[in-house]
């Protein structure tokens, strides 16, 4: 399951190097998405996409020259110079991510499914990374993909088989109550 009721989701897209960030703000296949965020028109999908699409590059701590990821919501990408992002460490984030119920890191289910479904529609599928899932117990999965489209299907499909197996369960319920009547019992 890549979504899990309760839990909370993320995208993260990887990027080697910081230079390759500025590109997400020019590249023709990205433009739709571009003109999304940055229109405001759907603050629900800003105001997802800040909480669960993220972009991830390799940087340098300053004081010790060692290496970490540092993590961006990506429509700060698009919406604020690069003087104003706030990134965020590798450590802060996965603590924010996974210790505590943040409210600013992750979505739950719904949310996610409904951010997949935009995201397909304005990116063309040229979006890429890694999908994150944990709830109170944990990670539930981690899911890497090559195109949000292949994301969304697979949403959709696990949603698709969830439905059959409640729809199976009701029919094995309504035997059961009829079995039970026909023998003169009321349930």
């Amino acid at each position: 399951l890549l979504t899990s009721v309760g839990g909370r989701n993320i995208i993260i897209e990887f990027k080697r190097e910081f230079k390759e960030i500025a590109g997400e703000k020019t590249k023709a296949s990205k433009k739709s998405l571009r003109d999304k965020l940055e229109s405001f028109k759907d603050s629900n999908f800003n105001d997802i996409s800040k909480r669960c699409h993220f972009l991830s590059v390799a940087s340098e701590y300053s004081d010790s020259k060692k290496k970490c990821l540092a993590f961006l919501p990506y429509i700060d990408i698009i919406i604020k110079p690069a003087t104003n992002h706030n990134w965020i460490g590798d450590g802060k984030f996965c603590l924010d991510y996974i210790s505590t119920p943040s409210t600013e890191i992750g979505v739950d289910h719904e949310q996610f499914k409904y951010y997949v479904d935009q995201l397909t529609k304005v990116s063309n599928g040229t979006c890429g990374g890694l999908a994150v899932s944990i709830d109170a117990e944990g990670l539930r999965a981690a899911v890497v993909f090559d195109d949000i489209r292949d994301l969304q299907r697979s949403i959709s499909e696990v949603e698709l088989a969830a439905e059959r197996e409640i729809q199976t369960l009701e029919k094995s319920i309504e035997n059961e109550v009829n079995k039970t009547k026909s023998k003169g019992y009321e349930p």
